[in-house]
């Protein structure tokens, strides 16, 4: 019987990253417990800036360990939550020595135990194991799966739930009839039901945004994607880019994210571009690519941000980040700059390579 509770508004996954100043060994380890954390314990959501979410959960989860509940107390509860809160740290190392064989051993008791164990630290048990599985083989990759599977079927619709079922739905193994691997049994892949249904409302919830995000950049282009090579940089509000103030036809006026792209892009739309714009909007750029100080006009329109606000808090930037499997995951942030949503970029594809 199909769960109800599936039928939902899924969002993006918070991804793992990597932030400048914590590439020391705790650092990363707080890194892989929050990643964790927030891909197992809470349900698939909309985050409006993934990467300032992912910063303040930071922040708080490294006070939680290291004041609020050091693992030195934790081990002396024997409750059911001290119990997944236990081996979430032993599986990343976070608070207490790595020792993952003992921290599926407590999630496969959360999991399976017949005792009375709440509806959701079981759920959150299942999703745990469903999240990493131990090694790649079609085996458990079934039990990442089913796992996933039971913790839906309790009503959490995990990011690390949904990507163990996209991760199976990739290799073929979804369906009978798309294995690619001659002498794999993988039929009774096709009896997660509750999995397969909750990765059909994603995909099609995906298919939507994708297709309304696409109608809306395709009528103005140049307003929503900055026009510099390579950065990549869309605005979700025409207001959160900066657009040139020259006298340069419509259909060639170039809206950037930043100074920077702005005068990078330069060379290539100065044919175009005939400055012009009144001088109390005048926003001067020195540029390399030509032999005399060059003057580059920003409008003051409805469409355009004032200086102050384009060096502080934006409207809103995404970003696309390439993954591993060929797609692409979106991130999303009303706080950050350009500049680091492009090193998250960088960071989190050379992570998928």
């Amino acid at each position: 019987m199909h769960n109800p509770s599936i039928r939902v508004q899924f969002g993006q996954v918070d991804g793992p990253y990597t932030f400048s100043g914590f590439e020391d060994e705790i650092g990363q380890q707080l890194m892989d417990y929050i990643s964790f954390r927030q891909g197992a314990y809470s349900s698939y959501h909309t985050a409006d800036d993934h990467i300032q979410a992912f910063q303040e959960t930071m922040a708080r989860s490294a006070h939680y360990v290291q004041h609020e509940l050091p693992t030195s107390v934790l081990r002396t509860r024997d409750d059911y939550q001290s119990t997944l809160e236990l081996a979430l740290r032993e599986w990343t190392g976070y608070g207490t020595p790595e020792n993952r064989d003992s921290a599926l051993e407590r999630w496969s008791f959360l999991a399976s135990s017949a005792a009375n164990i709440p509806r959701r630290i079981k759920a959150q048990a299942h999703s745990c194991l469903a999240v990493d599985p131990e090694s790649w083989n079609i085996d458990s990759v079934y039990r990442a799966g089913s796992n996933a599977n039971e913790a839906i079927s309790l009503g959490l619709i995990s990011p690390g739930a949904l990507r163990a079922g996209f991760s199976i739905e990739h290799l073929g193994f979804r369906r009978p009839g798309d294995n690619r691997f001659p002498g794999l049994d993988t039929d009774r892949f096709e009896r997660l039901i509750e999995l397969w249904e909750a990765i059909d409302i994603r995909t099609a919830e995906m298919d939507r945004a994708t297709a309304k995000r696409d109608a809306k950049i395709s009528k103005a282009p140049l307003k929503y994607v900055c026009s510099a090579e390579d950065c990549g940089i869309q605005a979700t509000k025409k207001s959160g880019l900066l657009r040139c103030g020259g006298k340069c036809p419509a259909m060639f006026k170039p809206s950037y994210c930043s100074k920077e792209c702005q005068k990078m892009d330069w060379k290539r739309h100065k044919p175009f571009c005939k400055a012009g714009a009144a001088k109390s909007s005048v926003h001067s750029l020195n540029t390399n690519n030509d032999t005399s100080e060059k003057t580059v006009q920003r409008s003051t329109t409805s469409e355009d941000m004032d200086s102050d606000k384009f060096e502080g808090r934006t409207p809103g930037h995404s970003i696309d980040v390439a993954m591993r499997d060929g797609g692409t995951m979106r991130l999303n942030s009303r706080t950050l700059g350009p500049k680091m949503m492009r090193e998250f970029r960088k960071i989190a594809e050379d992570d998928n390579r």
